[in-house]
């Protein structure tokens, strides 16, 4: 039985002209403004892996005409020289749809889709920055796939779910100190893919995504114990391709696409999940049109940009969600084409976007700074 393969999405940014009047009248500096990003050395492409590193932004593998895997190469852009470096052969296949993270010395790359006939990987490689090298991971203890969901917990990287022949209910967790993988314990959560997975500091929360049609359960992974927690019911309806993120107090849920009796359409809402509480909450109503949905979390606030529908007509705008005031912003206009399945990655002080598809393959991005400076969070993009 073959896999369906759906559409992913991703982000982007933007900021309105200053009027070099405003800080002389009222004193306050002008808002930020895009930035366009200087030329990449990359190729046009799309579905790329991304992760944040030390204020730089790390891009790897993607996919050109029309989702084809095509791309084993990768670059760096350093957020403070504003330069792009080209990052030494991988040993990876050429590939989509697979998972990064960033452990504070390496990002770790690992499965996804190898052809156009929906051929997974269940291969991973480390890459060092500081010395500009690879390593190639041990073998794997779970099957390829690919649209799985992977996150660092500051110790492992943890992988569960997505998609190979079929979907995939399992997970494993890869030490780099020892250099071993290790697999989780079952989990309650039927197999899905296009799923997402946030880490809290002791818990993977898992939810959503699609096992055939759209699911709306979602349970958290303690690695301590090795062991699974079904999460309260949520408000939301089932849905996959949505993003979530983690804010410190919060698994952040919004967007996506949920089942009809006429089809797929895509949604515009959301919701919060506090573990402590063990409660959900709705969030406000937004003021983007209803799509696909990638997002970050700046230290303050839910950017999402870009998207498309389910019928794959991309966006241009975003918007951002402050969860202290409980309200959403429109951001200004970009300089960038509507797009989705682009990178889209936070240096701490900047939005960072890039390449993405619509049309076609872009290897064009921007950058918008938001005025917050916390610490940079690595996963995948």
């Amino acid at each position: 039985m073959s896999k369906r393969i759906l559409p992913l999405v991703v982000l982007t940014m933007l900021t309105p002209l200053a009027c070099g009047g405003d800080t002389a009248v009222t004193g306050r500096a002008p808002p930020p403004e895009w930035v366009t990003l200087p030329r990449s050395p990359l190729s046009a492409r799309a579905y790329p892996a991304a992760v944040s590193a030390n204020r730089a932004i790390i891009v790897w593998g993607g996919a050109s005409n029309g989702g084809a895997p095509t791309f084993s190469d990768g670059a760096l852009y350093d957020s403070e020289s504003k330069r792009w470096k080209l990052l030494s052969s991988s040993p990876l296949k050429a590939r989509r749809s697979q998972t990064a993270v960033w452990t504070g010395k390496e990002v770790i790359v690992w499965g996804g889709m190898v052809d156009s006939n929906g051929r997974d990987a269940a291969d991973g490689a480390a890459y060092d920055p500081s010395s500009d090298r690879w390593r190639r991971l041990p073998e794997s203890p779970i099957a390829a796939r690919s649209d799985h969901e992977a996150v660092w917990t500051g110790k492992e990287m943890i992988v569960w779910g997505g998609a190979g022949d079929w979907y995939l209910p399992d997970g494993a967790a890869y030490r780099p100190e020892g250099n071993s993988w290790r697999r989780t314990s079952p989990s309650p959560l039927a197999a899905r893919a296009h799923h997402t997975a946030v880490w809290t500091g002791k818990q993977m929360l898992v939810w959503g995504g699609c096992a055939g049609g759209a699911v709306g359960d979602g349970a958290a992974y303690a690695p301590a114990s090795d062991s699974w927690d079904l999460l309260p019911p949520s408000p939301l309806s089932p849905r996959c391709h949505h993003t979530a993120v983690w804010t410190g107090r919060e698994m952040l849920v919004w967007g996506g696409a949920v089942e009809t009796s006429s089809g797929a359409r895509a949604v515009a809402d959301g919701a919060a999940y506090d573990p402590g509480l063990r409660r959900w909450r709705k969030l406000p109503q937004g003021p983007l049109a209803a799509r696909l949905a990638k997002g970050l979390w700046t230290g303050r606030e839910l950017v999402v940009w870009g998207g498309a529908t389910f019928a794959d007509n991309p966006f241009a705008d975003g918007a951002a969600y402050d969860p202290a005031a409980d309200v959403w912003s429109p951001l200004p206009r970009a300089p960038l084409a509507p797009r989705q399945n682009h990178v889209l990655a936070w240096t701490g002080s900047e939005i960072v976007v890039w390449g993405g598809g619509a049309a076609g393959e872009m290897a064009d991005g921007a950058a918008l700074s938001r005025r917050v400076n916390l610490p940079v969070e690595g996963r995948s993009q």
